[in-house]
């Protein structure tokens, strides 16, 4: 380029922002990046924008008088190293000595090196503007009034980008956590139904075993009990499995699941933990807990199959604004990391959801679908971090527990042998081959049982009977009359008869239960012939 007198200068320099300025959208940032290119006759320019205070990620980039694809490095070892400290950068010819490490630098005879730090609206560096020419402009060049000009606008059109992406990343989680949400919903009705036909074929098969004992039919039982486990998983992240909740030390529970799973990961992962003393206590089901550690550090191990490290943190945090559904306020922090291979964009959108896996065959798809519904149906949150090649980190934020004094959990008693009786028995049940098969084992064990559908024929039976009935099976989940309104109407009107529920969803399933029915006994879906004779014996003799 040929100097200009100062006055020229100037104007060269305020037609060149004024061309630049006019463009909008899209199209602003290339038009900086060739206007720089044009005025200082430099070989690169580049508007980069600062991601974590330790790389430039490039957003327009003009190499050679043309476009270039963008790319991203470390501001260390480069002359762009004290950027977050709003120090701007110029150098001469000895730029590449200065910064041999530096892969701008790496195939061009640079002769002057020029950074501008971008300040944002919040008075920080968002980014930077870097010219690389192969001539000397010398100590105090008039071209760098150019990106003084630009810089103010440079910077709000990273945080223009920067907002935009933000909020198509809100966009993109608040769609997967709707789609998971309407999975899980589906997921949890269909292990409702899946439950009922277990039962059958669980009591059926027992019938067979002991009718004709066989190999074939204790594979056929095993099989059974397999699948039970199934929709155990799947009730879970339907947030509808039977949870037994407790005030927690979470830090016990981690060093309870890492003495377990010590020689489990094998010797060639480490597992470490960092408990944060005097930790609030959380109100959870241990034994999920259990589960939902247990699953991650499964899930970590498969991506570590060279070895690696496994790390458990716990902590109380201060959440200052929200962050997607969760809101601000005081957690306690569980977190689960590994270094192992990583995940993809694509394959983190997916994890939360059943049956979704990337192990083929080795894998169910229901480890991390599980552990998303237990951590919701325990009222917190989970999140996950991960790119390829950097491993993967679970967040879990639970809420403390309220300052109370702890609830012991009551026990169960069971009887310990399994007698009949010749009471009188109601079954109500909207499946016809559970109903069926409740009532003949019922009747084996000597009980006088009647049967009906719904809610409605329950009633009118209890009506029209002289004799009343010592106890009434129902089932939770049944169309026009739910199994606890059923069951409040009982108690309304028959005190004295006694009532057990059969269901293949939690008692938590029927939001309009009262206080009459609150501590009516539950028996969950599949159940096997022992566990109704011992749970009805039990329920009568109560």
């Amino acid at each position: 380029m040929q100097p200009s007198t100062t006055r020229t200068g100037r104007e060269d320099l305020l037609r060149s922002a004024a061309s630049v300025l006019t463009k909008t959208g899209e199209a602003f940032l290339p038009a900086v990046v060739r206007e720089v290119v044009r005025v200082f006759d430099a070989r690169v320019t580049i508007v980069a924008e600062l991601v974590g205070g330790e790389r430039l990620q490039t957003v327009a980039v003009w190499r050679d008088n043309a476009p270039a694809d963008d790319f991203e490095f470390p501001i260390a070892g480069t002359p762009c190293q004290d950027l977050p400290k709003r120090m701007p950068a110029s150098f001469g010819a000895n730029v590449r000595t200065l910064f041999p490490a530096d892969p701008l630098l790496e195939s061009i005879a640079a002769a002057t090196y020029i950074a501008v730090p971008l300040i944002g609206t919040r008075d920080e560096v968002v980014g930077a503007m870097i010219v690389i020419t192969e001539h000397d402009l010398g100590k105090d060049p008039h071209e760098i009034g150019l990106l003084d000009l630009l810089a103010s606008r440079v910077a709000g059109e990273i945080e223009r980008i920067h907002a935009e992406r933000d909020l198509q990343r809100s966009q993109e989680q608040l769609q997967a956590i709707q789609r998971v949400e309407a999975i899980g919903t589906l997921a949890g009705h269909i292990a409702h139904d899946f439950n009922n036909l277990l039962t059958i074929v669980i009591g059926y098969g027992e019938v067979l075993q002991e009718r004709t004992p066989s190999q074939e039919v204790s594979e056929l039982l095993a099989a059974a009990k397999r699948a039970s486990t199934l929709t155990r998983q799947l009730l879970a992240f339907g947030r509808r499995q039977m949870m037994q909740v407790q005030r927690v030390d979470l830090n016990k529970v981690v060093m309870q699941v890492q003495a377990m799973l010590t020689g489990a990961m094998g010797t060639q992962i480490r597992l470490s933990t960092t408990l944060e003393p005097r930790l609030p206590q959380v109100e959870v089901d241990p034994g999920q807990l259990e589960q939902v550690l247990v699953n991650l550090a499964i899930n970590a191990r498969d991506a570590m199959p060279d070895g690696g490290t496994l790390h458990i943190d716990t902590s109380a945090v201060d959440v200052s604004r929200p962050y997607f559904q969760m809101p601000p306020g005081h957690y306690v922090r569980l977190s689960v990391s590994d270094t192992g291979s990583g995940m993809s964009p694509e394959v983190l959108a997916h994890i939360f959801e059943p049956f979704y896996t990337t192990k083929g065959s080795k894998g169910t798809g229901l480890g991390l679908s599980s552990v998303y519904g237990i951590v919701k149906q325990s009222g917190g949150f989970i999140w996950c971090d991960s790119s390829p090649g950097h491993g993967a980190t679970f967040t879990i934020y639970l809420r403390p527990a309220p300052r109370a004094e702890k609830v012991e959990a009551p026990t169960v008693r069971e009887p310990e042998a399994s007698r009949g009786g010749d009471e009188r028995v109601l079954v109500v049940d909207d499946e016809p081959g559970v109903r069926k098969l409740l009532a003949r084992i019922l009747r084996q064990q000597g009980y006088d049982v009647f049967e009906t559908e719904d809610g409605a024929s329950a009633l009118a039976l209890l009506n029209s009977t002289n004799r009343q009935m010592d106890l009434v099976v129902t089932d939770l989940v049944m169309p026009k009359m739910s199994g606890t309104r059923l069951a409040e109407e009982i108690q309304t009107r028959w005190p004295a008869v006694k009532l057990l529920f059969v269901s293949g969803f939690p008692r938590g399933d029927s939001r309009q239960a009262s206080e009459f029915v609150s501590n009516v006994p539950v028996l969950h879906k599949p159940f096997t012939s022992h566990q109704i004779e011992k749970t009805v014996r039990d329920v009568l003799d109560a």
